[in-house]
């Protein structure tokens, strides 16, 4: 849990500013930044588990929890980025440049009227990040080293029977808080809607 909540909050953070300044912004390399951030949806999660230890090894990071984070990031950053994105398209310069004549500055045109308008493809990109950290396992596999994450520890309970009972009950727990999560992201969104 906590590699799936500290990756999504960083996915969150991330994604959303590539997703923000790519879609209002026209800058010299936008479309490389674009193709070189949306490369991990495409790149098989082994091939880029393997990468990603090599890597970590030539830099002389070990595989640890930390290390599972990044490539939980590297993973999630895509889906969050791309969310955002489209819903900052959709709306107007006309909302930026009614706050700047307002008298806002940048800083309060992105709390003030970007956040606010943006919280459904956060909290989207948000559940979508959490749902992938806790379900990919090659990334935890190759970038855990001695620690365990949950998906490893869902391998394991299908190889040694004594462990699979407790390894069902936890999937069980686990569908049902997506299923919470999913119905509290879609009132986030009705209601962002009805605004």
């Amino acid at each position: 849990m906590i590699v799936a909540i500290s990756s999504s909050c960083l996915s969150v953070f991330l994604g959303t500013a590539l997703g923000l300044g790519a879609s209002r912004f026209r800058f010299p390399g936008r479309g490389l930044l674009l193709s070189i951030a949306v490369a991990p949806m495409i790149i098989p999660y082994l091939g880029l588990a393997v990468a990603l230890l090599m890597t970590f090894v030539a830099v002389g990071i070990r595989p640890s929890i930390e290390a599972v984070i990044v490539g939980h990031v590297v993973v999630s950053i895509p889906y969050v980025m791309l969310m955002v994105g489209a819903r900052a398209s959709g709306m107007g310069a006309l909302l930026e440049e009614a706050a700047l004549d307002l008298g806002a500055n940048w800083w309060e045109v992105i709390r003030r009227v970007y956040l606010p308008l943006l919280r459904p493809a956060v909290a989207a990109g948000f559940v979508s990040s959490l749902v992938l950290s806790l379900d990919e396992f090659y990334l935890a596999f190759f970038l855990s080293g001695p620690d365990q994450t949950l998906p490893v520890y869902f391998f394991s309970g299908l190889r040694r029977p004594e462990l699979l009972p407790p390894t069902l009950a936890l999937v069980t727990l686990m569908t049902v808080a997506t299923l919470i999560l999913l119905a509290v992201t879609h009132a986030v969104a009705g209601r962002a809607g009805r605004r």
